[in-house]
């Protein structure tokens, strides 16, 4: 029997594996997804490895799953070495990733703390935004997290929305704000180094985009976190989905799941940890709470949001100019009036060189941006399970941010005569809460230490535990937690 068995190896269950490996705990780790072909990966010797969805792959390696009520047993799986998975509700869609390192894969590798100081304050006893900092300092760290120069101005032109007379406050320089990238130290060239073990190529931001890293200029975590863990004992079981958890009567878990030849498994541990994704792990314990083996855990899908994520094209042609290759670096700003957002990140259509079009539409969305807003909404969804089903009622009304948002996208209109175009209907890729920390049975699901209150031996670290939306990119929120509760564990 392990001492721990993760589930998940986002930022949630990874950076909990590697703490609890370095305190001398038997770990096994599962995983859905595969280790992803990267150059990072090819150089550790990591021998098994899919693809990343470029070029003609984005057909066929690009979705993992889609959930729909509309589809025979409401999903469809469409390829098991697929990099995203899509949840699609009527209220709202949720895009979330599929493969040992989870999310780190597609995400902008901003990371940012709450955007309220006081976001950890008064939620539990024993957690706070000075208990929480040493954790948030560990995770930059192991993150090698980095603040890049600002782009050329000369090669990246300012915004209309940057004028002085602008009514926004650019915040890309602040010195809270780091990024997770291998800067190239010279310009307009992306050298191979070695790194931590491992070989990486600094960052090319035209090759990098939602769709993986494919040369490790961005931070991951099954290099960055997950090999060395494995040197410490780690056991990493890829392309095996946990399906159960059941609390056996002398403590320990039974964990349930499908491996990667479609067999039923089971694992035994002393305690587990989920962290595989908010509505994955919503997921795994609400079907695992109706099946019987697990505790009544009142509040369980409650507190459900999506960090006010709202996304939105903004074809502003600049002929001449390759935003794509200034990649998520170009602004990140906010109305000056808002100081605890919404927050804009205005960047370039990185990994344009991936993409599957023709070389003149490559070339013509070089000049283009894309802008994503995000923010603290109300957090008030739930999420459910009945008829064998995932259910999310989530209503964006709610929630004031979602107008601020799309007032200041008016303005940016405005100010540059051209309007930024939000995606149609609502779509989040931070989808938080559900299994939330808190004092009370009653209103939450974990206490400070993470523990599920009426389970005991079972924490959730993933984005699902978070107290409130941070309004800032989730990750290094969820890293931090990981890291408490996984310290708290070893104590």
């Amino acid at each position: 029997m392990d001492d721990f068995v993760v589930i998940g190896s986002g930022f949630g269950g990874s950076v909990a594996a590697a703490e609890l490996c370095a305190a001398g705990a038997r770990v096994t780790l599962l995983e859905r997804g595969p280790w992803r072909d990267t150059l990072p990966l090819r150089s550790a010797g990591v021998p098994s490895r899919a693809p990343l969805p470029a070029g003609w792959r984005l057909a066929t390696h690009a979705l993992f799953r889609v959930h729909h009520r509309r589809l025979p047993g409401g999903s469809l799986t469409l390829n098991r070495d697929g990099l995203l998975e899509a949840h699609l509700g009527s209220d709202i869609g949720v895009v979330c990733s599929s493969g040992v390192g989870g999310n780190s894969h597609v995400y902008s590798a901003l990371h940012a703390r709450p955007l309220r100081t006081d976001y950890w304050d008064g939620v539990a006893d024993g957690i706070d935004r000075q208990s929480m900092e040493q954790h948030y300092e560990a995770a930059l760290e192991l993150l090698d997290s980095r603040f890049p120069a600002a782009p050329d101005p000369r090669t990246f032109p300012p915004a209309p929305w940057e004028s002085a007379s602008a009514p926004f406050v650019d915040v890309s320089g602040d010195q809270a704000l780091r990024w997770g990238y291998l800067f190239p130290q010279v310009a307009g060239e992306c050298r191979e180094v070695s790194w931590r073990g491992v070989t990486r190529r600094e960052t090319d931001f035209r090759q990098e985009g939602m769709f993986g890293s494919p040369q490790g200029g961005k931070t991951t975590l099954d290099f960055a976190c997950l090999l060395p863990a494995m040197r410490r004992g780690l056991v990493v079981r890829e392309r095996c989905e946990a399906q159960s958890l059941r609390r056996e009567r002398n403590g320990g878990f039974e964990i349930g799941f499908r491996d990667g030849d479609g067999r039923q498994r089971t694992l035994r541990a002393a305690r587990v940890i989920v962290a595989a994704g908010t509505l994955n792990t919503l997921r795994l314990l609400l079907r695992s709470r109706a099946a019987g083996g697990l505790g009544p855990m009142p509040a369980l899908g409650t507190g459900f949001g999506s960090n006010g994520d709202v996304a939105a094209a903004y074809p502003v042609a600049v002929p001449g100019v390759d935003y794509a290759a200034a990649g998520v670096y170009t602004r990140l700003f906010r109305h000056r009036d808002d100081v605890h957002g919404p927050i804009f990140l205005q960047a370039g259509r990185g990994g344009l060189d991936a993409m599957p079009i023709g070389k003149r539409a490559r070339e013509r969305q070089r000049g283009n941006l894309f802008i994503a807003g995000m923010g603290i909404d109300a957090a008030d969804g739930r999420v459910s399970w009945a008829g064998g089903r995932l259910r999310i009622d989530y209503a964006a009304s709610a929630s004031p941010v979602f107008q601020r948002i799309h007032e200041h996208l008016a303005t940016l209109g405005r100010l540059g005569g051209l309007a930024p175009r939000p995606l149609s209907g609502l779509l989040t890729v931070h989808p938080v809460g559900g299994a939330r920390v808190g004092r009370s049975l009653r209103d939450s699901v974990l206490d400070a230490r993470g523990e599920v209150h009426d389970v005991p031996g079972l924490f959730v670290t993933d984005a699902s535990a978070l107290p409130a939306a941070p309004g800032s990119p989730p990750s290094l929120s969820v890293a931090a937690w990981s890291r408490h509760v996984a310290r708290g564990c070893v104590r």
